[in-house]
């Protein structure tokens, strides 16, 4: 007996109810009452009573909500469920009804008339009618019916005040009204599951349909009279988030898996086992929670085809999700094995590249040794030659040694010169290498991993401020010494 049933039954001993229904936005019915003595007055304080009631428990719950009377042969009386009190001119068209009225030929009815509006927090007034229509629709028609949960990031409720057990899932309550306080309202982010499912899955009915598995994962509590029809909303939702690709046409559900096996098929929907239920919702859990998502889904497919009984999804074995987990155990070494040769690989680099740093400098080094072994050559053998054939007529330093030594100097600034070039040339290749390395192991590593791995901006501002420093130092060094020999070869032309 629902709750409206209930109010009547109250303030009538006897009555029938010819008809009733109830969807997601309205509710309608109608009940006859058979008092076989019912007179103006009676009728009068057990309608203001009824009334009483349901404005008390409709209050601002409802669109509009009406209570249509028809007493006998005469007009309907309108009587609005949202006002506080039954109307004055209700109760004169009670009174003018009743003048006509026979007890005995005569009948009266109710019929409620109430709108609904689909929300965060819905109502039921009748548990049976609701579930009498959703079991009506296919299971195409269902699922767009029911989709208008996802424009909500809370929960969502749905309130009754029959006697019945409160279940839920994550993202949809069923609780009686008086313990609605009771229900579960954690935030849910819904657009990661969809989103993921998007870059791996093709599923047709994605516009009208974006609903999940946990949508319908209902907790133990779910009466057995709705179970069925609940767990085939989620094995169907299942197969969208674990196949490649699915689409639902009215009762019949088509998808395609391919794993290390392909499974191909066309069914209906009211033909399916709901027997590989559990094991399909903890592979969808598994999966689409932590961890690297494509990996995983890739291996649930390989794993699903392998363990799936009369080529279909459904029939997938129990204890499937264990092989799942040790074959991604298996492959997290072979990747554990993988990552450790990359950064074995980039510590190589790092290493090559302070080998390079110290090549540019021990190049700029041997500039600096060949260029003073070249002026002293020159010198030692412009001394040695004049000290064996030294004679009053022959100068001991000559204008054109003097002049040969000035150019010999020169040349040794204009090779300084183009070392510097060469060590700038060779401090921008290396950072190409490093961006190149970077490039190259982007999409093998975390972006801050590889940071932490290639630590190129601190390597190469250490290395590239090393190598300068060398240059400095070897440029004073290359100065002076050029200097020292400018002052000796000019002292050495004038004074002799």
């Amino acid at each position: 007996m629902n709750f409206i049933e209930k109010i009547i039954s109250e303030n009538f001993s006897d009555f029938d109810k010819l008809d009733a229904s109830e969807n997601f936005i309205t509710y309608k019915s109608n009940f006859k009452i058979n008092e076989p003595l019912i007179d103006e007055e009676l009728f009068k304080n057990a309608l203001i009573k009824i009334h009483k009631i349901l404005y008390k428990e409709f209050y601002k719950k409802f669109n509009y909500a009406k209570l249509i009377c028809k007493i006998g042969l005469n007009n309907p009386i309108s009587i609005s469920l949202n006002d506080s009190v039954l109307s004055a001119l209700n109760i004169t068209e009670i009174k003018d009804s009743f003048f006509s009225f026979d007890n005995s030929t005569d009948d009266i009815e109710f019929e409620f008339d109430i709108s609904k509006e689909k929300a965060k927090t819905n109502y039921i007034l009748s548990l049976d009618c609701f579930f009498d229509y959703i079991n009506s629709l296919n299971y195409e028609e269902a699922l767009i019916k029911w989709s208008f949960i996802s424009y909500n990031d809370n929960p969502v409720s749905f309130l009754f005040w029959e006697e019945c057990n409160n279940f839920h899932s994550k993202t949809i309550n069923f609780y009686h009204i008086k313990e609605s306080f009771l229900s579960n309202k954690e935030c849910f982010d819904r657009e990661k599951y969809i989103s993921k499912r998007d870059k791996i899955s093709y599923f047709k009915n994605n516009k009208e349909i974006n609903l999940l598995p946990l949508d319908f994962a209902f907790n133990e509590k779910i009466p057995s009279q709705y179970k069925d029809y609940f767990e085939k909303l989620e094995l169907i939702l299942l197969s969208a988030y674990l196949a490649d690709s699915s689409e639902i046409d009215g009762d019949f559900l088509s998808y395609r898996l391919k794993g290390y096996k392909l499974i191909s098929e066309k069914v209906n929907i009211d033909e399916i086992s709901t027997k590989s239920l559990d094991e399909l919702y903890s592979i969808f859990i598994w999966t689409y929670n932590d961890g690297n998502f494509i990996d995983k889904i890739g291996l649930a497919r390989n794993i699903i085809t392998i363990h799936s009984n009369d080529n279909s999804i459904f029939s997938v074995e129990a204890g499937t999700l264990n092989s799942l987990s040790s074959g991604y155990d298996i492959y997290l070494k072979d990747n554990v094995k993988q990552y450790i040769e990359i950064k074995n690989k980039l510590s190589e680099f790092i290493v090559a590249q302070s080998d390079k740093s110290i090549e540019i400098t021990k190049n700029m080094y041997a500039g600096l040794k060949l260029t003073l072994w070249t002026l002293i050559t020159f010198f030692m053998v412009n001394f040695i030659s004049k000290i064996f054939k030294l004679d009053n007529s022959t100068l001991f330093f000559s204008d054109q040694a003097f002049a040969i030594s000035i150019v010999f100097i020169v040349i040794s600034f204009i090779y300084l010169l183009i070392s510097w070039f060469e060590v700038n040339s060779d401090i921008n290749n290396m950072e190409e290498r490093f961006n190149l390395i970077e490039q190259r192991y982007k999409d093998l590593l975390n972006e801050k991993d590889l940071e932490k791995a290639l630590k190129k901006d601190a390597v190469f501002n250490q290395q590239s401020k090393w190598i300068k420093e060398k240059r400095r130092m070897y440029t004073f060094f290359w100065c002076f010494i050029n200097l020292i020999f400018f002052i000796t070869a000019w002292a050495f032309w004038y004074h002799f």
